[in-house]
């Protein structure tokens, strides 16, 4: 831009450069535990950050939005089901959301109603939980539980595990065991069987 007085004098040029940016920030969140996942944690720590300059806000479940920093911490999360949410907003008032749940579950598995069934090679151990669990017997020949079957990672309250390749007419102890969603373990009562003749 110029301008030229009344005596036909021109001004030198004047230029202003702008940029128009409605581009919204794009936000990186992650927490203690990973998005999606079942814990037994009560306090997770949430971080975020944006890919340029921005200011936050943050809503935990139905808390409402309020400033806030990275890392985001909270304390005495109820056992269900948690929606944590962050909102950035940049310089020019792009504004974007992004979010993450995770499960809390602080109940412990408990086994119970075990029992045993046998064959000549091979024992089968039955029992359920008050939860759902995964499912692994530890075993051993007399009163020893020192081997281990693989566990079973299907979470089921209800479990039914088969221990193969053993010897007939011999007394094995067998213990049941697993963890819940949240990675809580649970052992079962040991259970000592003879296999058949």
């Amino acid at each position: 831009m110029d301008g030229t007085d009344l005596a036909g004098n021109v001004s030198s040029p004047i230029t202003h450069s702008f940029t128009v940016d409605l581009t919204p920030p794009t936000i990186s969140l992650s927490a203690t535990d990973p998005a999606g996942s079942t814990t037994s944690d009560t306090t997770n720590a949430f971080t975020f950050s944006a890919n340029e300059s921005a200011s936050f806000q943050c809503n935990l479940d139905s808390a409402g939005f309020s400033a806030c920093a990275s890392p985001f911490t909270v304390s005495g999360l109820a056992d269900g089901n948690h929606l944590f949410q962050v909102q950035a907003t940049d310089l020019a008032g792009n504004m974007s959301t992004t979010s993450l749940s995770l499960t809390v579950s602080t109940i412990l598995p408990v086994a119970s109603g075990v029992s045993a069934s046998v064959a000549k090679t091979s024992i089968t151990v039955s029992w359920t939980t008050n939860i759902p669990a995964s499912s692994q017997l530890n075993y051993g020949l007399g009163n020893n539980t020192n081997l281990s079957t693989s566990e079973n990672m299907t979470l089921s309250t209800s479990h039914s595990m088969t221990i193969s390749g053993l010897t007939s007419n011999t007394v094995y102890t067998v213990l049941p065991k697993g963890h819940s969603a949240s990675g809580l373990s649970y052992t079962g009562a040991k259970v000592q069987v003879r296999t058949s003749p």
